[in-house]
C-alpha cells in the first residue's frame, strides 16, 4: 500500500532590521501519520541587484530549508532507531 508525504515550501521577503534584503524559507515535512517536521532556510538578497535575481534568492532559500529538513529528519530517525536498539545508531548521509 502506498502512502503519501507532502512537503510544502513557503518563501518570507524579510526587509525588517536588522534583516534587511534577507529572503527566509520554511519547509514543512507532512507524514502520512499526521506528524510533521519542518526546516529552514535563509539567503541575504543583494540589494545592487534590484528585483533581478529574486527567483534565484527563492531557490535558494528554499534549497537551504529542505536540506535542514533532511539532516532533522535523518536525525529524528537515527534518535528514533537509537531507542528501539537501546545503542547509538548513526545513520550515514
Amino acid at each position: 500500500m502506498a502512502r503519501t508525504w507532502g512537503v510544502a515550501v513557503y518563501l518570507f521577503d524579510v526587509d525588517d532590521p536588522p534583516h534587511v534584503g534577507v529572503t527566509e524559507a520554511h519547509a514543512v515535512l507532512s507524514m502520512s501519520s499526521g506528524a510533521t517536521l519542518h526546516g529552514y532556510g535563509r539567503v541575504r538578497r543583494d540589494p545592487s541587484h534590484g528585483g533581478r535575481g529574486a527567483e534565484a534568492s527563492d531557490r535558494i532559500a528554499a534549497a537551504g530549508a529542505l536540506r535542514d529538513l533532511a539532516h532533522r529528519l535523518l536525525r529524528a530517525c537515527s534518535e528514533e532507531l537509537s531507542e528501539i536498539e537501546q545503542e547509538d545508531v548513526e545513520i550515514l548521509r
